[in-house]
């Protein structure tokens, strides 16, 4: 069964499934988070999708998909996902920009 707007404000702690391996995972503490499942080179692997409040349903389910499709032409979703988060830089490199 679909999740809809209505349904993700008002869920219970646990795990909510949308469709095609997308979830909303809602906390005891009501935090709610997407949670895209896919298997990828014979290992299943959760990708975080981002917090309720800053990424919409619509928006989620459009970013489901284009993961989806990555892993059907072969890359590797987490190395390509834009906005990926940068390591910290080392003490070295900032003491040799200064």
């Amino acid at each position: 069964m679909s999740l809809t707007t209505l349904k993700v404000r008002h869920a219970k702690p646990g795990r909510h499934a949308d469709a095609h391996g997308l979830y909303l995972h809602v906390r005891e503490s009501g935090a709610r988070s997407w949670v895209l499942r896919i298997q990828h080179r014979g290992s299943r692997r959760d990708f975080g999708l981002g917090p309720v409040h800053e990424v919409s349903l619509a928006e989620t389910r459009a970013l489901a998909a284009e993961l989806r499709k990555q892993v059907r032409t072969g890359l590797e979703p987490q190395r390509e996902r834009p906005g990926r988060r940068r390591s910290a830089p080392t003490f070295e490199s900032v003491a040799r920009d200064c």
